[in-house]
Parts: structure tokens; C-alpha cells; sequence
């Protein structure tokens, strides 16, 4: 590690420091974790806190593929388990989590207790950005995923339900009764949705996926709907 790493984490660990000295730190060490070089052990942490407590943009974290620490990772799944702790603080958990080296930590009950409740419509696109690079880590199991789908689809809101198409995407094959209940959904939003992931589908679940198309193609009389219906069929078809 660098002189200048070591400097940097002491400035964001003196409470002393002013704001504009502790963001150029906080920039450094960006900038570290960037080209992949060694820092202490204490700065992402310090990197983390920093960010929450000055609600900074997750924007900043962007341009960083790997954000080393599980201590990281464990305050970030604590922050996704507090429900009011504000837009700007969830997105850079998100982030975090989405640019984490192990995910291995966050279990089954953790997403459960992450993804309980009826979120509004922001935190639940923020929930579904959180369960695919959970997903994509370490996977969730399939159980969890459909519990939470169902429920999602079950629910009185439709972003709601439309949020739970997201979820379905994450397990492997179609649920015929699923979709076909969604696909007669009352919300234009949510038939155009399933219209999406099945103009999607490929291998052998091609022929249940154009069967459900076609089906709702019949009855469907919403414009966007049917050209999203089109759209999927020709997917399907291929070039």
C-alpha cells in the first residue's frame, strides 16, 4: 500500500478533517480500489460509512469494479433490512453489493427479510437490482424466489406485480399458470411486461411461451399490448 492510501484513510477516520479534505480522501481511495491496488484493511469500511453518513451518490462507485471487505457487504445487507433510511443510502448499498468480491454471506434469510413487506415503487426496482446480483453471486434458492414472486403477484399495487416478472426472470423454465394469470392482469403494464420476458424465452420452452402469446393475442384489445404481443411473437420466431 501507498503512503498516500494510508494518508487518505487517516483523514476520513479523523472527525476533525473538514468535509472537502475527507471527499478528496474518499476519491483516493476510489481511485485505489479502481486499478485494484492494496489499501488498508480499514478503508473500504471507512470508504462505506463515509458515503452513508454523507449520503453520498452511488454515482462516485460506478466506475469501480471490485469494492473489497465483507464488513462492507454485512452493513450494506443491515442497511437493505432498515426500510427508511432513504433513496440516495439504498442505491449506494445496492451499488456496493453489486461490485462486492464475495457475496457469499448474504443467505437465504437475509434476502427474506431484505424483500419483506410491500416496498413502494422505487425501493422495489432498487429490491429487484439487489436480488439479481445477489442471484448472479451466489445464488438464491428457488424456493425464496418463488415465495417472493407469487407474493409480488398476489398484491393489490401493480408495479407490484409487474416487479414480480423481474423475479421470475431469476428461475429457470416457465410457470404456465403464472404467466397466464399475469397476462390477464387488469394492468396494460404488467401484460406488456409478460409479453416481454416470454418474446425472450428460448430452447424448449419456445413452444409454451408462442401458445400463451397467441392465446392472449385472441382477447387482448389494448394497442400497446398487442404490438408488445407482436413483438414477442416475432422474437420468438427469430430472424
Amino acid at each position: 500500500m501507498t503512503k498516500l492510501t494510508r494518508e487518505a484513510l487517516h483523514t476520513l477516520q479523523d472527525d476533525a478533517a473538514p468535509f472537502g479534505v475527507q471527499s478528496v480522501a474518499v476519491s483516493t481511495l476510489l481511485a485505489a480500489f479502481e486499478h485494484e491496488l492494496q489499501v488498508p484493511n480499514e478503508a473500504p469500511l471507512a470508504v462505506w460509512r463515509w458515503l452513508a453518513r454523507t449520503g453520498g451518490n452511488a454515482i462516485a462507485l460506478l466506475r469501480v469494479n471490485v469494492i473489497p471487505g465483507d464488513e462492507v457487504v454485512r452493513e450494506a445487507v443491515m442497511t437493505l433490512k432498515s426500510a427508511n433510511v432513504g433513496d440516495e443510502v439504498e442505491d449506494l448499498a445496492i451499488t456496493i453489493l453489486e461490485r462486492a468480491s464475495n457475496l457469499s454471506s448474504i443467505t437465504d434469510a437475509d434476502v427474506t427479510a431484505i424483500m419483506d413487506g410491500e416496498p413502494g415503487p422505487g425501493r422495489s426496482r432498487r429490491l429487484i437490482w439487489f436480488l439479481e446480483a445477489v442471484h448472479e453471486h451466489s445464488g438464491v434458492s428457488s424456493a425464496v424466489l418463488v415465495a417472493l414472486r407469487d407474493r409480488w403477484a398476489s398484491s393489490e399495487k401493480h408495479y407490484l406485480r409487474e416487479a414480480s416478472i423481474g423475479v421470475a426472470t431469476l428461475l429457470s423454465g416457465l410457470d404456465e399458470a403464472y404467466l397466464a394469470r399475469l397476462l390477464a392482469d387488469s394492468s396494460p403494464r404488467v401484460r406488456s411486461a409478460v409479453a416481454g420476458l416470454l418474446g425472450a424465452t428460448d430452447g424448449q420452452d419456445g413452444h409454451v411461451a408462442e401458445r400463451l402469446l397467441k392465446a392472449r393475442m385472441v382477447v387482448e384489445e389494448h394497442r400497446q399490448v398487442r404490438s408488445d404481443l407482436h413483438l414477442a411473437l416475432g422474437s420468438l420466431a427469430g430472424p
